[in-house]
């Protein structure tokens, strides 16, 4: 895989939210309804079992996970290596703590997050393909539909994530309960915990 793009942002949030949003799958149909929902993802996976610092989860959904459906766009072939139910998903997985990354059919995708502050997050998006991928004759013709894809992504994670970052600092705000459906927000939550704890101790 080789890096063809990566750029920055700036978002006014705290970085951890930013991780969280990245790491479950059921803001999609509020914040993303008329873009990334278009994908749709089975119920996914179960967290898998790991050891070490990085926590990793599966969904599987028809086709590649970085285009926009219904757009008539054309896909890029899968790549090489996949096999068996690899060829139906998008694994996602957080190494901690502050880099996520998404490896779908065809592409993978990848974000580093650099802490500004209590309410802001620089980050830097990076998107992959393979070589062979890339020296097709069709690339330069296919892949801006990629970049729409992931340009319409950030721009509402942005916005809902500031809209967040707002909400947390009312003095209104209420901690709430997890979702079933956000099992590495919890694992996330659970890691920082245990980094605090020990550094107190």
């Amino acid at each position: 895989m080789r890096c063809i793009r990566r750029r920055q942002y700036e978002v006014a949030c705290n970085w951890k939210l930013f991780i969280e949003v990245f790491m479950e799958w059921y803001h999609l149909k509020a914040v993303h309804s008329n873009s990334l929902d278009s994908i749709k993802y089975d119920h996914p996976d179960p967290v898998d079992k790991t050891k070490g610092q990085y926590v990793t989860q599966f969904g599987t959904h028809e086709g590649t996970g970085a285009l926009l459906k219904g757009h008539g766009h054309t896909g890029f072939p899968p790549i090489a290596t996949l096999s068996g139910r690899l060829l139906s998903g998008t694994r996602y997985a957080l190494v901690y703590p502050a880099f996520v990354v998404a490896a779908s059919t065809d592409s993978m995708w990848y974000f580093e997050c650099y802490p500004q502050g209590p309410d802001r997050t620089r980050y830097a998006m990076s998107v992959c393909f393979p070589e062979n991928t890339i020296a097709r004759p069709d690339f330069q013709e296919h892949v801006g539909t990629y970049f729409e894809r992931f340009d319409a992504g950030i721009v509402e994670d942005n916005a809902i994530l500031e809209r967040q970052q707002a909400g947390l600092t009312s003095p209104l705000a209420r901690a709430g309960r997890l979702s079933p459906l956000e099992p590495i927000v919890g694992l996330f939550a659970q890691w920082i915990l245990d980094g605090v704890l020990d550094d107190a101790n």
